[in-house]
């Protein structure tokens, strides 16, 4: 039989509700350089591509072994005649929940019972249960509940360091062969290439590999043909200021995407910070766009 000084439990189920630019080009080229890729580049060197090496992943699990916590709370035996004292105390007064016919049946069957929570966000339910007990003098009384994220907690602690070996051994070993072979194979591209637009592309590539390059080897050397561009993008990328027209991805993009994305680049002394208002629509060559696909096709 239930004891009536007996805390019931219940389980307070939470949900959580839990692109670039296509080149069309409008405007020529920017003049390219005519200096050096680098200061050490050798002409003579073989930048041929060779296979990249994968590292072997295995998998073997620890052991595990478990031991039954013993409690000392008394026992009850299932189901419960009656409900416990403290079901108007706790449950209806403070969280101002009545179980439906239904539910007590449940509840009186099993001792628990799943309920759905009406929070979107963990964190406020997190508050509600905390101020219940400020609803007794004593600050006591408040009954047994487990949310759905102390699971989820658990997992995520698994799969977060999970992630971090799989990074650390295996992802930045490959993004650094990766970065070193296509940064060489873009300075071939740039010394060799004849054609202008094709040459400047080449160069941009140089670039944004070696912002990438920078950010994972501090001791890189970064080719003094983009020194300047690769320098912004680091600064900017240090100070994490907001968004920002980039040096590298914004040329030759049609005037009204630099209009409606960056706008204080027409606005004097704003700089060219990045607008994130882009719900708009737009008139680009005849024909109405909703920006969001116009800055997907065009921009």
């Amino acid at each position: 039989m239930a004891s009536k000084n007996q805390i019931f439990g219940i389980f307070v189920l939470s949900l959580i509700l839990i692109a670039g630019c296509k080149q069309e080009p409008e405007k020529p080229l920017e003049p390219i350089s005519t200096e050096p890729v680098s200061e050490n580049t050798d002409e003579n060197q073989d930048l041929t591509f060779s296979t990249m090496s994968f590292i072997q992943l295995s998998y073997n699990p620890p052991e595990y072994s478990f031991d039954q916590p013993k409690f000392n709370n008394p026992e009850y035996d299932l189901p419960l005649e009656e409900l416990p004292e403290n079901y108007q105390r706790d449950l209806v007064e403070k969280f101002g929940k009545e179980l439906s016919k239904e539910q007590l049946e449940i509840f009186l069957e099993n001792g628990v019972i799943i309920l759905p929570g009406d929070s979107e966000r963990f964190e406020i339910a997190y508050q509600q249960l905390s101020e219940t007990k400020y609803k007794n003098e004593d600050r006591e009384g408040v009954p047994i509940f487990i949310t759905t994220d102390s699971v989820m907690h658990l997992f995520h602690i698994e799969f977060n360091e999970l992630l971090k070996n799989i990074e650390l051994n295996s992802l930045i070993p490959m993004l650094d062969e990766f970065l070193t072979k296509t940064l060489q194979k873009s300075e071939t591209q740039y010394s060799t290439l004849d054609d202008t637009n094709l040459k400047e592309l080449a160069r941009r590539n140089l670039a944004y590999l070696s912002v990438a390059k920078k950010l994972l080897d501090p001791d890189f050397s970064v080719p003094r043909i983009v020194r300047e561009e690769v320098n912004l993008e680091l600064e900017r990328i240090g100070d994490h200021n907001g968004f920002y027209q980039s040096p590298l991805f914004s040329k030759d993009c049609p005037e009204i995407c630099e209009k409606i994305l960056y706008p204080s680049e027409y606005e004097e002394g704003n700089g060219d910070k990045c607008s994130q208002v882009v719900k708009i629509n737009v008139t680009y060559q005849g024909k109405e766009w909703e920006f969001v696909d116009l800055y997907k096709e065009v921009c």
